[in-house]
């Protein structure tokens, strides 16, 4: 029953970590030397190397593969467990469409769940479970974000996962359905205020997060996910966007790609090394009910926040295949919602939820999060 895990990160050593605390065997595969040699001090089983170059042999005792890989890398691990006949759990936030493969994962006779970490992932559990029972369900709304407990310099931001990914999210344009209609919109638009309770005033701002929703939800007229910052964060984000910084383009004699540059500045621009948070709250409206939920998290035992709902989501997705009678197939997050009390349970969260009946158009102009539980 051993687990191999492609991409020894933040979120393949929470994973890990999780697993071990469970008593399943796992094994680590990096291609980074040094970041190998420190899971290993920390006790981890970890072994330098491309995952995607590994053959058969090595995955003889396998039964099950996580994906803990920058985005670039995720179709080709899709491919990989594909050929190597073994069950996948991915957290890679891909632009590849997994629903691309849905035919050759039934015929491989194995499962595989994909975008299974915070959002999505934990959103998409919680949209399944607010649905049950909603004959038609006219709106879904997610905010989401992982943010520094304080707001400091200069982004209000810290790294607390992939810098590559992060990009790809304030650079993918956002999928949104507006009456009906499937729409494109520019990420880092549409900012709103959002006010919780015991935190300053936050901004909320479009990023493409909805994903399988849009196929397993394509009867709502009305979707939306927007990513949760401190106020400010999404006009200095789009000024360095606007500036070139992330443009993928060659320049001075085609020696530099402003891209990497980026990446590197803001690997060590926004490091800290204080506490985050993570958000989330999802509505889920119909047939005049609106249902909510929400999840508040801080860093704990070693773990940030950011790390404890995004890779310890995935080992509780992983120990579902493992544990659970899950028929081969290819699943998104909210297909499994019936796992969801278990999953929150493995993970250590805990989920407020709330209902309000006789629901009109009008309260669309609240300000997102004002409203208690």
């Amino acid at each position: 029953m051993e687990v191999i895990i492609a991409g020894g990160g933040r979120q393949g050593r929470a994973a890990a970590y999780k697993l071990k605390e469970w008593g399943i065997p796992c094994r680590l595969v990096d291609p980074n030397g040094k970041r190998v040699e420190a899971l290993k001090r920390e006790g981890f089983d970890a072994a330098e190397g491309d995952v995607l170059s590994l053959g058969r042999g090595y995955f003889e005792g396998a039964s099950l593969l996580i994906s803990a890989v920058p985005a670039r890398l995720g179709e080709g691990v899709h491919r990989l467990a594909l050929r190597q006949g073994v069950d996948l759990v991915d957290i890679s936030y891909t632009e590849f469409d997994p629903f691309t493969l849905e035919e050759r994962v039934r015929e491989a006779g194995i499962r595989v769940i994909f975008d299974a970490g915070l959002a999505p992932g934990l959103s998409n559990l919680l949209v399944g479970e607010l649905a049950e029972g909603i004959e038609r369900v006219e709106r879904i709304k997610i905010l989401v974000g992982g943010i520094p407990e304080r707001n400091i310099p200069p982004l209000g931001y810290t790294i607390t996962w992939s810098v590559e990914d992060l990009v790809e999210e304030y650079t993918r344009p956002a999928r949104i359905v507006r009456n009906g209609r499937l729409i494109q919109v520019e990420p880092l638009s549409g900012v709103e205020e959002v006010l919780l309770e015991g935190m300053e005033p936050l901004e909320a701002f479009y990023t493409d997060g909805l994903r399988s929703l849009l196929r397993t939800f394509s009867h709502v007229p009305n979707m939306e996910e927007k990513t949760i910052r401190y106020p400010g964060h999404a006009e200095k984000m789009r000024f360095l966007l606007d500036l070139g910084l992330f443009s993928r383009e060659r320049c001075v004699k085609g020696e530099l790609r402003p891209y990497d540059v980026g990446i590197c500045l803001l690997q060590e621009a926004l490091k800290g090394d204080g506490g985050d948070v993570v958000i989330l709250q999802v509505e889920v409206e119909g047939g005049g009910v609106r249902r909510r939920a929400r999840i508040f998290e801080r860093a704990e035992g070693g773990f940030t926040a950011m790390e404890r709902t995004t890779g310890f989501t995935c080992a509780a997705f992983a120990r579902i295949l493992l544990e659970e009678e899950v028929e081969p197939g290819l699943y998104a997050p909210e297909m499994l919602h019936r796992y969801a009390e278990r999953i929150f349970e493995m993970v250590g969260v805990e989920v407020l939820r709330g209902e309000r009946y006789g629901c009109a158009e009008g309260h669309r102009g609240e300000k997102a999060g004002e409203e208690g539980f």
